[in-house]
């Protein structure tokens, strides 16, 4: 009985041409026996033509298989099949290789992680003893490279030695460089005893500069790039079921990337080897700024099965994740902390444990995603209402499989920055708290703990109509107990204008005073939930008399808080009060409304300074004005400058001469955590109208400033502290 056959495929793509004709038969001589043949096959496929020539011949009987003449070529590689194997240990089958490119093998590696490459020569043979397989070989492949990387020339000499049952092993692989004479990159040298129950193995394995990148492609769902050598010597020894591995590899010019926080880390130390731990002795790990952590502990496992993470990694001003807003939409910027990192647990449920303090450097960004329209405040209306109010909340990382705890302790080395919801602006600050995150096996994140604030700016905008910098005063709070998305503000912000009182229309002031420019603070408060704030205003004067407040705020009811947003509206846009509806006037100038986008387009330069331009054209009866403020830290945010520079001119009635007025505040701090400080202000005094009441305050002061939690804290030096 016999069946002949004829195979066929196409994939009818004119690019990569993967198309086939296979011929063959299939005999039944006896009910134990059968034999096939293939007497004409061609295949273009992966770029090449392969050819099987005849004769050839597959025999399967009770007890052996036999391989006869089984020749594949393609182009100048050959690879040929010939021989038997039974339970006769005189039986042998043959792979003979002659110029064969290993990667012909890796579509069958495809699942596996590895890729070879190389040209093949030699003989590979098969034998089988008390059902067991083994193999001897004699092997060259010049230019090596393994997962892509170029490791050299190998050499593969194993042969069967009857004294002891065993086979001699000698591999090694040797370095072709011309600009060093040539080494063993890896060898790998003693005796595999397949029959022996108590040890199969008794291999020592030496390397040298031996290029550990090879180990990349098992590293992919975590890192995409692993560089560096390592130089040791291990022995193998036990059983395929119970390996011991001993020894250590001295690792040079390491380094390997975290895709998760993008950061590029280099190591270079030994690595220990022992039963079931794999050992890291104080291994010093370096970011790209060169700032050192230290890694102690091991990997922990069982005869290479059920790894487990036994490791503590204390940073110093360690670079943690340097991350932009297309990597994560949770947070990004750089984070650099000290203080102690632990990772336990088998890989299928890491737990990680953090208790680290920010340092200097540290520049976060947070996205605050769920929305609110500004329309939808009582403090304006707009036309247009077609935007409603948006949820969307930030997506939780994509984390699994890892138990995460941080406690994290924030200083004011750390720049934060928020980003509001909407068109509402950002807070950018600098502060203190202690928070909590965590992150559970499904990915669900959870924030405890309060932040507040010390000093920092909220860049409010409104629509496109406005934007103005604001100082966040001390003390403003972002708390969250438990939701991430649930966290409560409560912080008040303040901007600095010099106006006039006469849109006011207050009776108890003349012309002259109320035409006179005063220093006005307008507040904005933020409370409730920081995903959509509550926002309302508030005004004050700094500097003003306590006779003069009294006549102001007879008008302006600071309870009433339409009032309030209305005022505070007018001033951001136009730089000035507008009528109460008593008996002021506020006539609408061109020139504000110019002035006003002036500034707006200015602020958006950049959020390191701000820049306002008010100008007011005079007339018959007023002088024509021009003020302009600017605000600025300079000298990594040592130099603190806050000015108003207002330039009177004259008008067609008088013969004064222009004049300029200047308010100026400066501080330096001496120290670059701002406890030492100097500071220098000019400021002009408010409606002054008698000629002895000067017309400028003045001073200059030093202060020291210091947290502590006892009043002996005050005299003793931080390191005593700190112990």
């Amino acid at each position: 009985d016999s069946i002949t056959f004829s195979l066929l495929w196409d994939n009818y793509d004119n690019v990569l041409t993967n198309q086939a004709t296979i011929d063959g038969f299939i005999r039944f001589p006896s009910s134990s026996r059968i034999e096939a043949g293939i007497y004409n096959a061609r295949a273009d496929f992966n770029r090449g033509i392969w050819q099987i020539t005849e004769p050839n011949l597959f025999i399967s009987d009770s007890g052996f298989y036999r391989i006869e003449h089984f020749y594949i070529s393609k182009g100048e590689e050959k690879f040929f099949v010939n021989g038997t194997i039974s339970q006769d240990p005189s039986d042998t089958i043959n792979l003979v290789f002659k110029d064969w490119s290993l990667s012909n093998f890796n579509p069958l590696l495809a699942s596996s992680a590895l890729e070879f490459d190389g040209i093949i020569n030699g003989s590979f043979g098969m034998f089988r003893r008390d059902s067991i397989p083994n193999i001897f070989a004699a092997i060259t492949i010049a230019d090596f490279l393994f997962n892509g990387v170029y490791l050299g020339d190998a050499d593969i000499q194993t042969r069967w030695l009857d004294a002891d049952n065993s086979i001699a092993v000698n591999v090694g692989i040797f370095n072709k460089s011309e600009l060093v004479n040539q080494y063993k990159v890896l060898d790998i040298s003693g005796y595999y005893f397949p029959f022996n129950e108590t040890r199969n193995f008794d291999l020592s394995i030496t390397t040298q500069n031996l290029n550990i990148s090879v180990m990349k492609p098992l590293l992919t769902s975590f890192s995409s790039n692993i560089a560096g050598f390592a130089t040791g010597k291990l022995n193998l020894q036990g059983t395929i079921a119970e390996p011991l591995l001993t020894g250590s590899l001295k690792l040079q010019r390491a380094e390997l990337k975290i895709d998760y926080l993008d950061v590029n880390y280099s190591f270079a130390n030994e690595v220990i080897f022992e039963k079931d731990l794999i050992f890291f002795d104080q291994l010093t790990v370096y970011d790209p700024s060169s700032n050192q952590a230290v890694l102690k502990g091991g990997i922990r496992h069982k005869d290479f099965r059920d790894f487990r993470l036994d490791l503590s990694i204390e940073p110093d001003k360690f670079l943690g994740f340097n991350l932009n807003r297309y990597q994560n939409d949770i947070f990004y910027g750089r984070a650099f902390a000290s203080g102690i990192v632990k990772l336990t647990g088998p890989f299928e449920n890491i737990s990680i444990l953090v208790d680290v303090k920010t340092e200097k450097g540290t520049n976060v960004t947070i996205p605050v995603r769920y929305s609110v329209d500004v329309s939808h405040g009582d403090f304006i209306v707009f036309t247009n209402q077609a935007d409603t109010l948006e949820k969307s909340f930030p997506d939780a990382p994509q984390v699994t499989g890892i138990n995460l705890d941080i406690f994290m302790h924030i200083t004011n080395d750390a720049d934060i920055e928020i980003i509001l919801p909407g068109s509402l602006g950002s807070i950018r600050a600098n502060g203190q708290g202690n928070l909590r995150l965590g992150v559970d096996p499904n990915g669900y994140l959870t924030m405890e703990g309060s932040y507040t604030i010390s000093s920092g700016l909220f860049f409010f905008s409104l629509e496109q109509l406005l934007n103005r910098r604001f100082e966040i005063t001390e003390g403003s709070r972002i708390v969250w107990t438990g939701d991430i998305n649930d966290a409560e503000v409560n912080i008040t912000a303040r901007y600095r204008i010099r106006t006039s009182l006469d849109g006011l229309g207050i009776a108890m002031l003349d012309s002259e005073v109320a035409g006179q420019k005063v220093a006005v603070n307008t507040d904005i408060r933020m409370t409730g939930n920081l995903f959509n704030p509550d926002l309302s205003f508030g005004i004050t004067f700094p500097f003003l008399q306590e006779h003069y407040k009294q006549a102001v705020y007879a008008v302006l009811d600071t309870n009433d808080q339409d009032m309030m947003s209305q005022q505070a509206i007018s001033l951001l846009v136009l730089n000035s009060f507008t009528s109460t509806g008593i008996s002021g006037t506020n006539p609408v100038r061109a020139s504000s409304i110019v002035s006003s986008t002036l500034s707006n387009m200015l602020s958006r330069i950049s959020n390191d300074f701000s820049v306002g331009i008010n100008y007011i054209p005079g007339d018959r009866v007023t002088d024509e004005q021009l003020e302009l403020a600017l605000s600025t830290q300079l000298l990594d945010d040592r130099l603190i400058i806050d000015g108003n520079i207002d330039v009177t001119g004259s008008n067609a009635n008088t013969q004064q001469t222009s004049s300029i007025v200047g308010d100026v505040t400066i501080e330096y701090k001496l120290t670059p955590d701002g406890r030492f400080r100097v500071k220098a202000f000019n400021r002009s005094n408010d409606l002054s109208l008698y000629t002895d009441y000067a017309p400028y305050t003045q001073g200059v002061s030093i202060f020291y400033r210091r947290e502590f939690n006892g009043i002996k804290d005050l005299f003793q030096r931080k390191k005593n502290r700190d112990k």
